[in-house]
């Protein structure tokens, strides 16, 4: 029979372990910050001028009805992406999501 080495063992109370908490990260710069509400009208108003459902432009764009109701009304904020695509679902380019918005926060 083998006799296994004994072990030190830890004597005293443990370490209570803590979660350090990171700081939010910083917001956008002003100049790249959205209005999301203000793009939000102008994608709406783009896809009533056309006479399309949300559910029609949302198909075209490759997203769900709700994300695009979502983005409509201001409650998520649209990316880079999400807006190129959903300019395509529209049938016109990019700019004219954006063309003359306010992009810079004041």
């Amino acid at each position: 029979m083998r006799i296994l080495p004994k072990v030190p063992t830890r004597k005293g109370p443990l370490r209570k372990l803590t979660l350090r908490k990171h700081p939010p990260p910083d917001p956008p710069p002003p100049s790249l910050a959205l209005a999301p509400e203000t793009i939000g009208q102008r994608i709406k108003a783009l896809r009533e001028a056309q006479g399309m459902t949300q559910g029609a432009v949302a198909k075209a764009a490759g997203m769900k009805r709700p994300d695009l109701s979502d983005l409509e009304t201001g409650k998520h904020d649209p990316t880079f992406g999400k807006l190129r695509r959903i300019a395509r679902g529209l049938g016109v380019p990019l700019t004219e999501v954006v063309k003359d918005l306010d992009l810079e926060d004041n």
